[in-house]
């Protein structure tokens, strides 16, 4: 496990992107990334589609929800075709 996560992460920083703890298998840690994004510039809808899908991997669905529920809020007037909006809006029907 420990050895995936390291190889996911030379292979993200081989592709000059940054490391974002969701992509390499740690949610908890990412869930509060998102968060401190948005406490430090609020409404970001990256950030919460970021920290809905870490609040579901770490099993908060309520949490997920009210971030789901935010994004899909966010983009109520714009391009609500946008994949994480469709993923946010198949959450909250279920």
């Amino acid at each position: 496990m420990v050895m995936d996560v390291v190889a996911a992460a030379a292979r993200l920083e081989a592709q000059g992107r940054r490391i974002v703890h969701m992509e390499v298998g740690q949610p908890a840690a990412a869930l509060k990334e998102y968060e401190t994004a948005l406490r430090q510039t609020p409404n970001r809808y990256r950030a919460f589609w970021g920290a809905a899908r870490a609040s579901d991997a770490v099993g908060n669905r309520a949490q997920a929800s009210e971030y789901f529920g935010k994004l899909v809020n966010l983009a109520r007037n714009g391009d609500t075709e946008r994949p994480e909006v469709q993923e946010a809006k198949e959450f909250l029907a279920r």
